[in-house]
């Protein structure tokens, strides 16, 4: 690369993710301005610019010895930092909308027809909420994967970009508090420290569709101690209430018909895990 560059500028994308023996090669080639190809002892002389890019905190490597100190001097005589895409959630309209007319025209180059897609306001709307450790990169993977899933005439749903969303999360391995996963900002969010609850109940309403019933989010959780038995019965227990507060008449006879259990044996498992009245709790909207 830097014989082919010679005179002109080189670009190395991701710099911070070189081991220790390609940083030491690096440092040589701009220290010397002349480069040793591989298989032979000739040196070629190479004058280069060079310019280098990394998503990692290059200062905070090179503390903690992960990262040659002289060779970031040498690359970092003129710095310019881009805002993380988390930092300018005002653009994500703007690019989502650019990235679906680009595979828009992808498709239509292939297809022979003129393609369009859209998208529904609250599925922008968690786009702009996740927290995109990847930028605009994964950003734009993640449009283009959501619109090979729509067919001709129709819409990207926020039950689409919450499965999307959710791969992403999955695919997370990496701990470090600059690149936080979905649940990660989903338990903020639940705390009250991004937005309320009743802000969290409004998605999973506007995913439910007509005639489901929609759990406490507490059942998304397996408690410190407590086996998956244990969990079952208290999924269980959540998922009957949630019925039976959804149901139309608000008789637990009507919610064990539509979970399919029979009436007594429900009605007795409320009385041995709950110590209070079988009156349901009556929530605003609710039936």
């Amino acid at each position: 690369m830097f014989e082919e560059a010679d005179g002109g500028i080189l670009f190395l994308d991701e710099v911070g993710d070189l081991p220790p023996a390609i940083q030491n090669k690096l440092l040589k080639a701009i220290d010397e301005k002349q480069i040793k190809r591989l298989g032979t002892n000739q040196y070629v002389r190479c004058d280069v610019q060079v310019i280098a890019a990394t998503s990692r905190d290059l200062r905070g490597m090179v503390r903690r010895g992960e990262f040659r100190e002289d060779l970031h001097c040498r690359l970092a005589v003129l710095r310019i930092e881009v805002v993380p895409l988390r930092e300018r959630r005002e653009d994500i309209p703007a690019l989502i909308n650019t990235f679906l007319c680009e595979a828009a025209g992808t498709v239509s180059k292939l297809s022979g027809r003129t393609e369009e897609y859209a998208i529904e306001t609250g599925a922008v709307e968690m786009l702009c909420a996740h927290h995109w450790a990847g930028n605009i990169r994964v950003l734009r993977n993640t449009i283009y994967e959501l619109t090979s899933y729509v067919h001709e005439g129709e819409t990207i749903t926020m039950e689409r970009v919450g499965e999307a969303l959710a791969w992403l999360n999955a695919d997370a391995v990496d701990a470090d508090s600059d690149k936080r996963s979905v649940v990660d900002v989903a338990v903020e969010k639940a705390r009250g420290n991004l937005c309320s609850s009743p802000q969290l109940a409004e998605v999973l309403q506007a995913l439910a569709q007509e005639g489901d019933i929609v759990l406490p989010l507490e059942v998304c959780v397996l408690r410190r101690g407590e086996t998956l038995k244990e969990w079952m019965l208290r999924a269980k227990q959540c998922g009957i209430e949630a019925a039976w507060r959804a149901s139309s008449t608000g008789k637990l006879r009507e919610a064990a018909e539509r979970l399919g259990l029979d009436y007594t044996n429900i009605k007795s498992q409320l009385h041995r895990t709950r110590n209070r009245s079988l009156q349901p709790r009556r929530v605003a909207g609710a039936g």
